[in-house]
Protein backbone atom coordinates (compact mmCIF):
# COMPACT_ATOMS: atom_id res chain seq x y z
CA UNK A 1 0.00 0.00 0.00
CA UNK A 2 1.23 3.14 -1.02
CA UNK A 3 1.11 5.98 1.77
CA UNK A 4 3.40 8.98 0.30
CA UNK A 5 0.12 11.22 0.26
CA UNK A 6 -0.08 9.79 4.67
CA UNK A 7 3.62 10.51 5.07
CA UNK A 8 4.12 13.37 3.43
CA UNK A 9 1.05 15.18 5.89
CA UNK A 10 2.81 13.53 8.57
CA UNK A 11 5.77 14.86 8.39
CA UNK A 12 4.00 18.11 7.63
CA UNK A 13 2.69 18.19 10.98
CA UNK A 14 5.26 16.90 12.83
CA UNK A 15 7.08 19.99 11.84
CA UNK A 16 4.48 22.20 13.16
CA UNK A 17 3.34 19.98 16.42
CA UNK A 18 6.38 17.49 17.82
CA UNK A 19 3.79 15.69 19.58
CA UNK A 20 1.56 13.63 17.15
CA UNK A 21 -1.52 11.20 17.11
CA UNK A 22 -2.22 8.64 14.69
CA UNK A 23 -6.02 7.65 15.75
CA UNK A 24 -7.71 5.24 13.64
CA UNK A 25 -9.83 1.81 14.09
CA UNK A 26 -7.96 -1.30 14.14
CA UNK A 27 -6.54 -2.76 11.18
CA UNK A 28 -6.72 0.54 9.50
CA UNK A 29 -2.58 0.59 8.97
CA UNK A 30 -1.99 2.83 12.00
CA UNK A 31 1.33 0.71 12.60
CA UNK A 32 2.57 0.33 9.20
CA UNK A 33 2.30 4.19 8.62
CA UNK A 34 4.48 4.53 11.96
CA UNK A 35 6.94 2.21 10.60
CA UNK A 36 7.29 4.00 7.07
CA UNK A 37 7.36 7.32 8.74
CA UNK A 38 9.88 6.41 11.40
CA UNK A 39 12.30 4.82 8.29
CA UNK A 40 12.34 8.16 6.88
CA UNK A 41 12.77 10.42 9.58
CA UNK A 42 14.61 10.49 13.16
CA UNK A 43 13.73 10.68 16.07
CA UNK A 44 12.06 9.43 19.20
CA UNK A 45 8.74 7.70 19.15
CA UNK A 46 6.63 6.92 21.88
CA UNK A 47 2.88 5.84 22.48
CA UNK A 48 1.81 8.62 24.75
CA UNK A 49 4.03 11.96 26.29
CA UNK A 50 3.33 14.29 28.64
CA UNK A 51 4.70 16.83 30.75
CA UNK A 52 4.06 17.61 34.72
CA UNK A 53 5.40 19.31 37.69
CA UNK A 54 8.36 20.74 34.85
CA UNK A 55 9.24 16.51 34.00
CA UNK A 56 8.61 14.81 31.08
CA UNK A 57 7.49 11.23 30.59
CA UNK A 58 6.36 8.62 28.73
CA UNK A 59 4.55 5.41 28.12
CA UNK A 60 5.38 2.29 25.44
CA UNK A 61 2.63 -0.06 25.89
CA UNK A 62 3.68 -3.79 24.63
CA UNK A 63 1.66 -7.05 24.29
CA UNK A 64 4.38 -8.92 25.63
CA UNK A 65 4.37 -11.47 28.64
CA UNK A 66 7.85 -10.32 29.67
CA UNK A 67 8.69 -7.16 28.35
CA UNK A 68 13.05 -6.21 27.58
CA UNK A 69 14.95 -3.31 27.16
CA UNK A 70 15.10 -2.77 23.45
CA UNK A 71 17.43 0.15 21.84
CA UNK A 72 14.13 1.99 20.61
CA UNK A 73 13.24 2.07 24.41
CA UNK A 74 16.81 3.33 25.83
CA UNK A 75 16.63 5.83 22.60
CA UNK A 76 13.55 7.34 23.42
CA UNK A 77 14.25 7.84 26.80
CA UNK A 78 17.55 9.37 26.15
CA UNK A 79 16.65 11.44 23.58
CA UNK A 80 13.32 13.10 24.91
CA UNK A 81 15.10 13.27 28.28
CA UNK A 82 12.28 11.36 30.07
CA UNK A 83 12.09 11.67 33.78
CA UNK A 84 10.34 7.85 33.48
CA UNK A 85 9.38 5.80 30.83
CA UNK A 86 6.54 3.30 31.72
CA UNK A 87 6.42 -0.06 29.52
CA UNK A 88 2.70 -1.21 30.24
CA UNK A 89 1.80 -4.68 29.58
CA UNK A 90 -0.50 -7.33 30.69
CA UNK A 91 1.58 -8.82 32.67
CA UNK A 92 1.20 -9.10 37.06
CA UNK A 93 4.67 -7.56 38.18
CA UNK A 94 6.81 -4.11 38.29
CA UNK A 95 10.17 -4.65 37.27
CA UNK A 96 12.91 -2.48 36.77
CA UNK A 97 14.18 -2.32 32.90
CA UNK A 98 16.84 0.82 33.05
CA UNK A 99 17.48 3.26 35.32
CA UNK A 100 14.58 5.34 34.01
CA UNK A 101 12.24 2.46 32.67
CA UNK A 102 10.25 0.08 34.17
CA UNK A 103 7.70 -2.55 33.13
CA UNK A 104 4.27 -1.80 34.47
CA UNK A 105 1.30 -4.14 34.34
CA UNK A 106 -1.74 -2.54 33.07
CA UNK A 107 -3.41 -3.29 36.43
CA UNK A 108 -0.92 -0.98 37.91
CA UNK A 109 -1.02 1.75 35.53
CA UNK A 110 -3.29 4.48 36.69
CA UNK A 111 -2.02 4.33 40.54
CA UNK A 112 1.85 4.36 39.40
CA UNK A 113 2.04 6.94 36.55
CA UNK A 114 -0.17 9.56 38.58
CA UNK A 115 2.18 9.35 41.81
Amino acid sequence: ITRSKNISALTNQTATVPVTAILGSRQAGKTSLTREFKADHAGAEVDLLWQSHGKTRAVEVKYSSAPKLTKSMASAAHDLALEHLWIIYPGDKSYPLAENISALPLTKAKRTILE
